[in-house]
């Protein structure tokens, strides 16, 4: 019927293609936020607090203040997190919730206390991002190209690059705001296309909307993908304060 058309567009036919596309824009994007991604072999605008709040997470399990060179100590170390003594008796002070800074501390204790060790979380974060984005455009404008176009110019986009290739929170705050959204289209879609088949059990659309349309209408279940957007979410939160708006 056409309501049930209209409430359950069909997605492109051509998936194969459009993961090919996806596939290709987000080797672009790691290519842009991973190359040389340890330079410049410095501590850069807040990565003096980010990086160093994740290493003592990983160190303490909370934010622990640090001696005054503690940047330059940590520069010319080994990458060893585990042998660096640089922390005070006292805790940080914290301004973020943890979420993205264990997020960093998870390339620190893979990779070490380094420039490449602290960044690449967030490399990782911002390339998987793009990959989002291409499949939650087109699945939002049921358009291959416009997915593709949509994550192009996320990957070649100069902030989201910077982004990816510093070890600030911002990324990750992204990162989970992004997926909470992916989350809602798929409820919509997932209720749309309940109610689409509701409407196909009736002989017609007046029938269907009569019948559909009283009370409460017809249950949509749990809707899963609605409570992974909560968790999304709850991520941002957990990430940055901003996360609540």
């Amino acid at each position: 019927s056409v309501l049930a058309r209209r409430l359950a567009p069909p997605m492109p036919l051509d998936r194969g293609i459009s993961w090919l596309v996806t596939l290709a824009i987000t080797a672009l994007a790691a290519w842009l936020r991973f190359a040389d991604l340890a330079r410049p072999k410095a501590i850069v605008f807040d990565e003096t607090y980010y990086m160093k709040d994740a290493f003592s997470l990983l160190r303490w399990g909370y934010e622990r203040g640090f001696v005054e060179d503690a940047n330059e100590q940590i520069l010319n170390g080994t990458g060893a997190w585990r042998d660096l003594e640089v922390f005070t008796e006292n805790p940080a002070f914290v301004v973020h919730p943890p979420v993205g800074k264990w997020t960093i501390a998870l390339g620190e204790y893979a990779f070490g206390l380094t420039p490449f060790g602290w960044r690449v979380a967030m490399a990782v974060v911002g390339t998987i991002a793009v990959l989002l984005t291409v499949r939650i455009a087109r699945r939002l404008t049921r358009s291959t190209l416009i997915g593709g176009i949509a994550g192009f110019l996320i990957a070649i986009d100069g902030m989201a690059i910077v982004m990816s290739r510093t070890a600030l929170l911002d990324n990750t705050l992204m990162f989970w705001v992004l997926v909470a959204f992916g989350c809602l289209l798929m409820d919509r879609d997932r209720t749309r296309g309940m109610l689409a088949n509701a409407v196909r059990r009736f002989p017609d659309d007046r029938a269907a909307m009569m019948e559909l349309g009283a009370g409460i209408g017809p249950s949509t279940g749990m809707r899963p993908w609605r409570w992974a957007a909560g968790l999304a979410l709850g991520m941002a939160c957990a990430t940055k304060w901003s996360g609540a708006w």
